[in-house]
């Protein structure tokens, strides 16, 4: 029996624009699969490695510049910015590490 994949990336990318200019990569992930059936998962990095922009990608939160994301059967890259919102309130649940709530 084969095991359905909760998280499939392919060839993503995503970079931002460097304060003092030039780009800064923060993602270059070529093929990544994680397959269903439980468990846990640890994501480790040093600071600035782009832990948390990856956890956005795959919530939905920002669109990678480039790739595939599949979470849950769901290709979230191809979704316009409103379904992804819809998606995401529907199949995310996400704490942030600071809140900010004035």
């Amino acid at each position: 029996m084969t095991k359905e994949r909760v998280l499939r990336f392919e060839g993503v990318k995503m970079g931002y624009a460097a304060p003092e200019g030039g780009r800064v990569e923060v993602l270059d992930v070529p093929a990544f699969e994680l397959p269903g059936g439980g468990g846990h998962v640890a994501l480790r990095g040093s600071s600035v490695a782009g832990k948390t922009t990856l956890l956005y990608v795959i919530a939905g939160i920002v669109k990678p510049d480039a790739g595939v994301v599949s979470v849950a059967g769901a290709d979230v890259v191809k979704l316009s910015e409103a379904a992804r919102d819809r998606w995401c309130a529907k199949h995310v649940g996400y704490i942030y590490r600071s809140f900010r709530l004035l």
